[in-house]
């Protein structure tokens, strides 16, 4: 061993560790004595200021608080001596106090107040852009359709605000039956699915037989003593979002043929009672809705193919029929229209006349418009149905290409919060939902749009939101407040 080494330290009884643990306890329990004695006297002088105060003697008011807190801390089960004996109670009351919150969520009290909040948490995660631009759009199609109507009702000697008038009272019933659709469960619409299926069906069914013909087509019931008009067929396209996503949500993912199969005799009875009437804009919708919810729907690529070829060989059966001289399964303004919009030049004064006169009047209105009302294309009624199926033609003549795209920005940014509320939403009915209501949207949009340009041919689809018409106002709204409603339920269990 080297002269600076040291010893080594030998642990035992009286030695190292447990000595030092030794001294260290007994210091503890000196001081825990210290501190109990402390408080002894503490509420021993209490007491003498307490006993004092009772018998008229001035001291120290806050020696009976001082005193009630020590008798609390006993209560508790604490020894009055213990270090830390006020922290531990206050500890205590804080825990019993505050409830258990999860992480991410606010330190509160539950009250009354706060539970009713938690029923209304769902309207916090609300969309109310796509509420304003619906109302918006809306909006923009009463002063639409008052410009461009006022003028002819004004020559018949009736009120010029008629048609305005008329289309602000759907737009109020249909803001109201977006909000109610928009706060209901939509989960509840799964057991009701079935049931508004089978009523739009009987709807479709009666009015070939109660209905009233306009323009070629029976598809209105009539009240004439309200001078009201009701469509099923545009009820049908929600019904019909409702049961195939029912249906759809259902099944496995990889749709399997049954599945398919099933599913097509879900769109194509509605779609053989609106042939019927003969309406070929909502047949045209129902299979947009239709391939857009199972293109979605987790369908198999092959099936996609396989739908896609028989589309087109029917489409290309019904045309060689007509050409052949077979069965007539188009009506012959349907089969002038597509003609016209293959052949422009085809019957100027006739089919093709609504098309002419829309191209002209969009043109007329360059880059910003004649303004509000001083369309000429629009107030010599040059165009027909300007208020409902061509009301975009008014849009471009009075507001030019900067109201028609600002329209269609407008348009595409709900569309765009229709697939984030489908792709947010909780379950796949939800989703189907979404999709099915984004489907119906684009496709009359474009619809509609293209054919008063040209790049479409005319099939009388309402633009949504904009054209003349309770029902389809109704129906858009109604879809709209669905696709609200499984957005802002995106955090419900």
């Amino acid at each position: 061993m080297g002269a600076d080494a040291r010893p080594a330290l030998r642990r035992g009884r009286g030695h190292g560790g447990g000595r030092l643990r030794r001294r260290r306890g007994r210091a503890g329990g000196a001081a825990h004595h210290r501190g109990g004695a402390r408080v002894r006297a503490a509420l021993a002088r209490a007491g003498d200021r307490v006993r004092g105060a009772a018998a008229g003697v001035p001291g120290d008011p806050r020696g009976a608080a001082r005193l009630r807190g020590v008798h609390r801390v006993r209560a508790r089960g604490l020894p009055v001596g213990r270090p830390g004996a006020a922290g531990q109670l206050r500890d205590r009351r804080r825990r019993r106090r505050r409830p258990r919150r999860r992480r991410g969520e606010r330190s509160r009290p539950v009250t009354l107040t706060s539970r009713r909040t938690d029923l209304r948490s769902p309207l916090r995660y609300a969309d109310y852009s796509l509420a304003v631009c619906a109302v918006a759009v809306a909006v923009l199609g009463v002063a639409l359709n008052y410009s461009s109507t006022w003028r002819l009702l004004e020559f018949t000697g009736a009120n010029p605000a008629q048609t305005a008038i008329r289309q602000a009272v759907f737009v109020a019933i249909g803001i109201v039956v977006m909000a109610i659709t928009a706060v209901v469960d939509y989960r509840v619409l799964r057991t009701w699915s079935t049931s508004a299926y089978l009523v739009v069906l009987a709807g479709l069914t009666g009015v070939l037989v109660f209905g009233v013909e306009r323009r070629g087509a029976r598809s209105w019931y009539e009240i004439p003593q309200l001078d009201i008009q009701i469509q099923p067929s545009e009820f049908a396209k929600v019904a019909l979002i409702l049961a195939v996503a029912a249906f759809l949500s259902t099944k496995e993912p990889g749709l399997r043929l049954d599945t398919l199969a099933n599913a097509f005799l879900l769109v194509a009875v509605p779609m053989a009672l609106t042939y019927l009437q003969p309406d070929l804009g909502t047949m045209l919708v129902f299979v947009a809705i239709a391939m857009g919810m199972l293109l979605l729907g987790n369908i198999s690529m092959r099936h996609v193919v396989a739908t896609t070829v028989l589309g087109v060989l029917a489409v290309v059966l019904v045309f060689s029929i007509d050409a052949l001289q077979g069965p007539q399964l188009l009506r012959e303004t349907q089969r002038n229209r597509l003609t016209a919009f293959l052949d422009p030049e085809f019957d100027t004064q006739g089919a093709s006349y609504n098309l002419q006169q829309s191209q002209i009047a969009i043109g007329a209105g360059g880059l910003t418009g004649q303004g509000w009302k001083q369309g000429s294309q629009t107030n010599l009624n040059l165009v027909p149905h300007q208020e409902s199926d061509f009301i975009f033609t008014a849009l471009g003549e009075e507001f030019g290409f900067v109201g028609g795209a600002s329209l269609l920005l407008v348009y595409a940014w709900m569309i765009y919060r229709m697939w984030l509320a489908a792709r947010r939403a909780n379950d796949a009915f939800g989703m189907l939902i979404c999709i099915g209501v984004l489907s119906m949207f684009m496709f009359q949009i474009f619809e509609n749009a293209g054919m008063t340009m040209g790049i479409m041919p005319i099939t009388g689809i309402p633009l949504p939101l904009l054209s003349h018409g309770g029902s389809s106002m109704v129906t858009a709204m109604a879809a709209i407040g669905l696709v609200i409603n499984i957005g802002s339920r995106r955090h419900a269990a």
